[in-house]
């Protein structure tokens, strides 16, 4: 009895300590986080479609008899491995919150944590639907071991009637050693029809974003606040560098960038790496106590979000070139960083 008892348990215990896959190793400068910390990340994850069609949503393209012949066993591969980039980030052992753009449902996000290299993380979930005709929102997961998720909502980007509706971002609260603090998830309008065509749209968005850092602000005062996501600009846009106010030394929010040189970018177009995936923190100083720090953030450019070109560099490896299955995760890197009390 004592023999069977032993194999069980260590039946129990494999399951739980799934091991990466043979051909899934982490970057060389990856360190794992502390017992004490707090994992965050943010990844855009492409087009990360069920395959039903939504008669609601302009989907028609990701399903199996759509242009780009969405099938159940490419949604499912794909899945898979956002999963295992899922727990890759947090070191094997699961990122503890990791906000994320381009998900169509709360569908593909209850199939995301009950992977298999997922499932006994016992992940939840948050997402609401946002008018995006494309049907392409953000969401968040995050393990309630260590963190309570206190409330959220969406922040609409509400438009004239008549013009393209905008994705909503997301806002969470979440409480951790009686210690609260804010996350806002967001996916600005891109960049279709032109960089200088479409920048008012993500000057509204930065607006609306400063208008709701002051409502928490006042809500919650003196909470650590964080903004990240794809923000299809880079720092040194007007959007960001004048609205948002990074740059500005009495605005709202500090730039956490990932260090200089240890990786060209979060995503690639037209074979230039940028700089689209960011995260902001709050000016405001935190009159709590014990308080809440931010390491330093790192991109992740692991090998199997990678593909090498004809001419010797590494980009992010695409699930689709154009209507073109190409195998791929997505065609951006998520970045991720620890917080800490003090």
């Amino acid at each position: 009895m004592k023999t069977l008892l032993t194999i069980v348990a260590l039946a129990i215990l494999a399951r739980c300590s799934l091991p990466p896959p043979p051909t899934h190793t982490l970057p060389d400068f990856f360190e794992s986080p502390g017992d004490s910390d707090i994992r965050i990340a943010f990844y855009n994850v492409e087009n990360l479609f069920d395959t039903f069609n939504d008669p609601e949503k302009d989907d028609d393209d990701f399903t199996p008899m759509g242009s780009h012949r969405w099938t159940y066993s490419r949604y499912r591969a794909k899945v898979g491995e956002h999963a295992q980039t899922i727990r890759a980030v947090g070191g094997w052992s699961g990122v503890d919150i990791i906000g994320l753009a381009e998900i169509e449902n709360s569908i593909v996000l209850g199939d995301l944590i009950n992977a298999p290299s997922l499932k006994e993380l016992n992940y939840r979930f948050v997402h609401f639907e946002s008018p995006d005709p494309r049907g392409i929102d953000v969401g968040l997961l995050w393990r309630n071991q260590k963190i309570h998720l206190d409330t959220a909502a969406p922040i609409a980007l509400p438009v004239d009637s008549g013009d393209r509706p905008l994705r909503d971002m997301l806002w969470c609260r979440f409480v951790w050693n009686e210690v609260g603090f804010h996350l806002i998830i967001a996916h600005w309008p891109s960049r279709y029809g032109g960089q200088m065509a479409s920048e008012e749209k993500r000057k509204y968005a930065a607006k609306r974003t400063n208008e709701f850092h002051d409502r928490i602000s006042i809500e919650y005062p003196g909470e650590w606040i964080a903004f990240m996501g794809d923000l299809n600009d880079e720092p040194h846009n007007e959007a960001l560098s004048a609205v948002l106010g990074w740059s500005n030394s009495a605005g709202r929010w500090d730039p956490h960038p990932p260090p200089p040189n240890e990786w060209p970018g979060s995503h690639v177009h037209k074979g230039k790496w940028s700089l689209i995936d960011q995260c902001y923190i709050s000016k405001n100083p935190s009159r709590q106590v014990p308080s809440v720090k931010a390491d330093t953030l790192h991109l992740f450019p692991a090998r199997w979000l990678l593909e090498e070109t004809d001419g010797g560099d590494w980009i992010p490896f695409r699930t689709y070139l154009g209507p073109s299955y190409h195998g791929g995760v997505s065609d951006h890197l998520p970045f991720y960083f620890d917080i800490s009390l003090e």
